[in-house]
């Protein structure tokens, strides 16, 4: 993750304590657009999801509900074509447990423990 993106992201954060929600909006978006494109790594996908969301809110606290709407959609976009990901590079497992019924399993995403 190039270190101009963690730069843009801190400073939206802190825009958005001083509930300056259009100083954050923009830092949140120049974050964004400084992301690679095909960023696979985790730190990449985990800040450009981070930045989408907090964008999404901050258009909220803006009511500019159209915007954010816009912004959550791509996030569903977004993830649904990164769905396939290693859950081991996030530090989680998937823990299967055995249940009654029909299914006779059920499958759950944990943390790993260190």
């Amino acid at each position: 993750m190039p270190i101009i993106a963690r730069i843009h992201t801190n400073l939206g954060d802190l825009h958005y304590w001083d509930e300056d929600y259009y100083a954050a909006s923009m830092e949140y978006r120049a974050a964004i657009e400084a992301l690679p494109d095909g960023d696979n790594t985790t730190a990449g996908f985990l800040t450009k999801l981070r930045c989408m969301l907090k964008l999404g809110l901050t258009y909220e606290l803006r009511k500019l509900y159209p915007n954010a709407y816009q912004i959550y959609e791509q996030i569903i976009h977004f993830l649904v074509a990164n769905r396939w990901i290693d859950e081991a590079s996030f530090g989680l497992s998937i823990l299967e447990s055995r249940v009654q019924g029909w299914r006779g399993k059920q499958q759950a995403l944990v943390f790993n423990e260190y």
